[in-house]
């Protein structure tokens, strides 16, 4: 066993004693122990330190019984309205110059189907 991996067990048994860690927290936990005994695995590499310092945070945030719902908050400064669209006259939602060209996409389109323009036909 590797010191991480033991450092990571003591925290997790010295949060265990004190009934911080909930059941909701066991995928926390098990993330952390899992890190610790890859950190001691592979210990030159900076991706694997990177979330073992992610996992330890979330694991102080644990044991200090402090929420970080910053997700939550997100989710809420980001919610859309939901209704009927209909009654909110959500019709054409293009920008006002592209409802006036669609005459013009017709006439592309008529232009497609003939070969486009600009294309010369091989003389036999």
């Amino acid at each position: 066993m590797g010191s991480n991996l033991a450092a990571a067990e003591s925290v997790v048994a010295e949060l265990r004693a004190s009934a911080a860690i909930e059941p909701a927290d066991e995928a926390l936990v098990a993330g952390l122990l899992s890190m610790a005994a890859a950190v001691d695995n592979s210990p030159d590499s900076p991706a694997l330190w990177r979330e073992y310092r992610g996992f330890i945070e979330a694991v102080r945030l644990v044991g200090s019984g402090v929420v970080d719902d910053d997700t939550a908050e997100f989710f809420v400064s980001v919610r859309t309205p939901v209704g009927d669209a209909a009654k909110r006259g959500a019709g054409d939602v293009r920008a006002s110059g592209r409802r006036r060209r669609e005459a013009a996409g017709a006439a592309v389109d008529a232009l497609a189907g003939t070969g486009g323009v600009g294309r010369r036909r091989a003389r036999s």
